[in-house]
């Protein structure tokens, strides 16, 4: 994770002017570049989060890979969570950290098993549609067979 310092540095003069500005820092002179660096990074109150969502793509891919960072991606998001030094949900995954969206798959049941009064044949979604398009339990197609999956696993 590049220092506040270090991401600044590869800023332009005009960006680091527009970050002084923003947040209304005072600088003695702002000609010298290492004057409003310096301001920049001594303010609390200058979260460059806010001012990089307004950044466009190619620019944050652009600081990525002056700061020897990841610059793949077609979302802002993932760039500027690099930048500044966050962990996405996909560098989480990747590290082996247990994913919660589906639940594990069971052992399939037998035409002749009941789940909280259903038969097996109903869970597995080969029970047939009523007239008016929706199953046993109210639900419609897919969204039907996933939740008595759920319940059946539960």
């Amino acid at each position: 994770m590049p220092t506040k310092r270090e991401f600044l540095t590869h800023l332009t003069r005009d960006e680091l002017l527009a970050l002084v500005a923003r947040f209304e820092l005072p600088v003695s002179d702002r000609r010298v570049r290492d004057q409003l660096i310096d301001a920049i990074v001594q303010a609390r109150s200058a979260d460059l989060s806010e001012v990089l969502l307004g950044y466009p793509r190619d620019r944050l891919k652009e600081l990525c890979r002056k700061l020897g960072l990841d610059d793949h991606g077609k979302e802002k998001a993932p760039l500027l969570d690099r930048l500044l030094g966050k962990t996405t949900t996909a560098a989480v995954e990747a590290q082996g950290a247990p994913s919660f969206d589906k639940a594990p798959p069971g052992p399939k049941p037998k035409a002749t098993d009941k789940v909280n009064g259903r038969v097996a044949d109903e869970l597995n979604g080969s029970v047939a549609s009523r007239p008016n398009g929706k199953r046993a339990n109210g639900h419609t197609g897919a969204h039907a067979a996933e939740l008595l999956a759920l319940e059946w696993a539960a």
